[in-house]
């Protein structure tokens, strides 16, 4: 990829946002504002994890509350993944939730809404009801401190369903991941761009601004990822969007309380297309990684016809960029190539989307 030229990508997938509308709670995003921003980074498809505070999407009715959200006011498709923790005791809502779901998340240790941590044995029910309901539909684990071996025995094991293992943010947690993945078990797994691009001195340097669930890891051990991911044994990148406000971070600063979670998704695509012109990763390694594994672990299938074209400009990310509704970035100052100059067209449809469904261009 040379300076200079246009690029030539499909739509990109984001299986991992948190868009948090509706939230009596966290009300700096909606629908609308967060998919505007996603399409700076060339995301087409943006699937919204359940956990909003207050408001998790635990039952049917809340699951139809955001599918009416999505259609009256996004910008881009929505998929919606299906919530369910221990005591959440919705056995009966997921098996209603289950076809129109594009996952069951399960959450196995701390993060917003949730200060638990968990064992496997835990989930039993939550898994076994997910296998009888929505075979073909995955299981994706945000893990817990000692939960992740055990949770892929259960899952992929015991009852052989995909499972998918959410921001991974250590080597080891991928060396684990590979070894089940020869065995023969349905396992993949993603990995974050703030986990590539950040590591743990910016936790000391931006305080509550850089904290996250999984935290940072080391430099080395952000850049040993970056060649995981670039050699294939991370399957996926997923943004884990997460708009929490300035003031909100900042809050959490004075105060000294948690606040999970990195906004900048209008930023994550122009950065990893540095990475490309840089030579850490290949533009076919971040398009299978971020449009045709999403693509499969969620079930659609989107037309070839559908591009995106991006220049080829070397920039440095301003804060005018920011389009998220949290009004800031972690990337402002970082290097960025490209820049979206031509959005797909897709044919006229509703902007909620089911598994099984395909994305026709116009």
């Amino acid at each position: 990829m040379k300076f200079g030229e246009t690029i030539e990508t499909p739509p990109f997938i984001d299986i991992h946002v948190h868009f948090r509308e509706p939230s009596p709670i966290n009300t700096s995003e909606t629908f609308a504002q967060g998919t505007l921003a996603a399409r700076e980074s060339g995301i087409l498809v943006s699937a919204d994890m359940p956990n909003n505070p207050g408001t998790e999407t635990w039952t049917r009715d809340r699951f139809d509350d955001k599918v009416y959200r999505v259609d009256r006011g996004a910008n881009g498709l929505v998929m919606l993944h299906a919530g369910g923790q221990p005591e959440s005791e919705n056995g009966a809502q997921l098996e209603l939730m289950a076809p129109d779901a594009a996952a069951l998340k399960l959450y196995g240790g701390k993060t917003t809404n949730n200060n638990r941590e968990y064992v496997a044995e835990d989930f039993r029910e939550k898994v076994a009801k997910w296998d009888e309901v929505a075979k073909d539909s995955p299981i994706i684990f945000h893990p817990g401190k000692k939960n992740l071996e055990e949770m892929i025995q259960l899952v992929a094991g015991e009852y052989k369903h995909h499972i998918h293992i959410a921001h991974v943010n250590s080597p080891k947690q991928v060396w684990l991941i590979k070894r089940y993945k020869e065995k023969g078990y349905p396992i993949t797994c993603g990995v974050t761009p703030h986990h590539l691009l950040m590591d743990a001195h910016d936790r000391i340097t931006m305080g509550k601004f850089a904290e996250m669930m999984p935290p940072l890891a080391d430099q080395s051990e952000a850049e040993q990822l970056m060649v995981m991911l670039a050699n294939g044994d991370i399957d996926v990148i997923e943004t884990d969007y997460a708009p929490h406000s300035f003031e909100s971070k900042m809050n959490a600063e004075i105060h000294g309380e948690d606040c999970f979670g990195e906004t900048g998704i209008e930023h994550v695509v122009p950065q990893l297309l540095y990475q490309v012109q840089q030579g850490r990763l290949s533009l076919e390694r971040l398009i299978d990684a971020f449009s045709t594994k999403p693509a499969q672990l969620l079930g659609i299938t989107l037309d070839p016809k559908l591009k995106v074209v991006w220049d080829s400009e070397l920039r440095i990310i301003g804060e005018d960029s920011v389009k998220s509704g949290a009004g800031w970035s972690p990337y402002i100052g970082n290097l960025a190539v490209g820049k979206v100059i031509a959005f797909p067209v897709i044919a006229k449809r509703r902007n909620f989307v089911r598994r099984g469904e395909y994305i026709k261009a116009a």
